[in-house]
C-alpha cells in the first residue's frame, strides 16, 4: 500500500517514453478463496464465517503501462481466478497518473477505476479514487511521501455505496539493489449500511531485494478497524512474501505464499488463510515507443566526474536542444544546457558538489531517461534517474 505521488496527464501513445507488457499465468491453492479480495473491498466484517476446504487454483494476470514522459503514465491492470469449486474472482483496474518535480518537491495527483467481481459472494463493486499528494526527496535514495485520498464504492448488491476519505505518510529508502518502505493509512468509511461505517488505521511495510536475476520481495500491513457499532471491532493481519528468477530476459519464475489472519470482539471478522502459488511472467518493454529522437549512449558512459563538477556527453540523433537536471543543479533546466558539438552529440561540464547525485534529461522540452548510466534508480513519477557520484566517494 505504498503511497502513489503523481499528478494527472493522460498521457499520449504517439509520444510514448516507454511501454511494459507483464503477462503471468500461475496456479496455487487457496484454504479460504472466500477472503481473496483485497480487506479494502470488502462491504463490512461479517460474523461466523464459513471457512472452506483448500481448493486449487488457476490464475491469468494481464499489466500494460504507458508512459508519455515520467510526468504521465497511465496502467492497466488485469486478474481473473478459477478455483476448484468453481468459484470465480476477477479484478481489473485502470489508473492515470503524472506529477511535476519542482526542486526537492514531487506534487502531484493519481485518478483510478476498478472493478471487482467475485461469484458467491455479496462484494463485487465498482470503485473509483483521487489521490493528492507530495513527496520530497530528502536526500539520494530516500524520500517522504504523504498524501490525501477521497473514493466511492457501490456494491452490486443490496445498493450500498461507500464514501472513502483518509491520507497517509510513508519513508522509501532505495539503493541499486534494496528497497525498504513504510507507513501508515488512515481511511475513514462513511456508508448507506450503518454496520459498514468504520475507521482504519494501516501500519504497512515492504521489504525488496533484487541482487542480479533474484528479486525477493516482503510485505506486510495490519487492518486496526473501529466500527461505529463497536462490537465489530478488529485487527486483520496479512504477510506476503515473493520470489522471482529470471530465466531469460523476457521470462521469469516466481513464488509467492500470504499469510493472513484475523481476530476481534465477538462480531468482528476472524480467519486464518493461507496462498500459495507459482508460476511464470512475461515481461516485454520498450524504453522509446513511438518516440521519434531515440537516445544512444557514447562511446563510454556519458557522465564522467571532474575537478570541476561533471561532464557529461549525450549522443542524440535528431535532437536541438539538450540539458541535464539533477540534484546537482536544483532540477533547473535553464543551468543544465549542453552544446551541440555536431552529428547528434550534445556535451558540456557542469559544476557538482562531491557526493552521490540523482540526474534526468530534458530534450526538446520533453523528460528522458539518460542511456548509458551505471545506476538508476526509481524516481517516484514511475521513471528513472540516473545516479552517478561526484568526490572522493567515487
Amino acid at each position: 500500500m505504498p503511497v502513489v505521488v503523481a499528478a494527472l496527464i493522460a498521457p499520449s501513445p504517439s509520444r510514448a517514453q516507454e511501454l511494459r507488457v507483464v503477462a503471468r499465468a500461475t496456479g496455487g491453492f487457496d484454504s479460504n478463496p472466500t477472503l481473496s479480495a483485497s480487506p479494502e473491498n470488502r462491504r463490512g466484517a461479517p460474523a461466523g464465517l464459513v471457512v472452506p476446504d483448500g481448493f486449487g487454483r488457476a490464475d491469468l494476470g494481464l499489466r500494460a503501462e504507458i508512459g508519455a514522459t515520467p510526468w504521465g503514465r497511465a496502467a492497466l491492470d488485469s486478474e481473473a481466478r478459477v478455483y476448484g469449486n468453481g468459484e470465480r474472482r476477477a479484478w481489473e483496474r485502470l489508473a492515470l497518473s503524472a506529477g511535476t518535480r519542482a526542486g526537492r518537491f514531487t506534487p502531484g495527483l493519481r485518478v483510478e477505476g476498478s472493478r471487482y467481481d467475485a461469484s458467491g459472494t455479496e462484494d463485487s463493486a465498482w470503485a473509483g479514487r483521487v489521490r493528492l499528494g507530495l513527496g520530497l526527496d530528502l536526500v539520494d535514495g530516500l524520500v517522504l511521501d504523504g498524501d490525501a485520498l477521497v473514493g466511492l464504492r457501490a456494491y452490486d448488491v443490496g445498493g450500498q455505496t461507500d464514501t472513502l476519505a483518509g491520507g497517509g505518510v510513508s519513508l522509501t529508502g532505495s539503493t541499486r539493489a534494496v528497497r525498504l518502505a513504510g507507513g501508515v493509512d488512515l481511511d475513514r468509511r462513511y456508508s448507506t449500511d450503518a454496520l459498514a461505517r468504520r475507521t482504519e488505521v494501516v501500519p504497512w511495510i515492504s521489504l525488496r531485494v533484487a541482487p542480479g536475476p533474484v528479486e525477493i520481495e516482503l510485505e506486510y500491513a495490519a487492518f486496526v478497524r473501529r466500527f461505529d457499532a463497536t462490537s465489530r471491532d478488529g485487527v486483520e493481519h496479512i504477510a506476503r512474501l515473493t520470489t522471482s528468477v529470471a530465466l531469460v530476459s523476457w521470462l521469469r519464475a516466481l513464488a509467492s505464499v500470504e499469510v493472513g489472519i484475523a481476530r476481534g470482539e465477538a462480531d468482528a471478522l476472524a480467519y486464518e488463510r493461507v496462498e500459495a502459488l507459482g508460476g511464470l511472467e512475461l515481461r516485454w518493454g520498450s524504453e522509446r515507443a513511438s518516440s521519434p529522437i531515440g537516445l544512444a549512449p557514447s562511446s563510454s558512459e556519458p557522465a564522467r566526474a571532474t575537478a570541476e563538477g561533471v561532464r557529461f556527453r549525450f549522443t542524440v540523433p535528431g535532437a536541438h536542444d539538450v540539458r541535464v537536471v539533477g540534484t546537482f543543479n536544483e532540477w533547473d533546466p535553464e543551468r543544465g544546457r549542453l552544446r551541440s558539438a555536431g552529428q547528434g552529440v550534445f556535451e558540456g561540464a557542469l559544476p557538482a558538489a562531491p557526493g552521490h547525485h540523482r540526474y534526468h534529461l530534458i530534450v526538446d522540452g520533453e523528460p528522458r531517461r539518460p542511456a548509458g548510466a551505471a545506476r538508476y534508480v526509481a524516481d517516484d513519477l514511475g521513471g528513472e534517474d540516473a545516479v552517478l557520484t561526484v568526490g572522493a566517494e567515487n
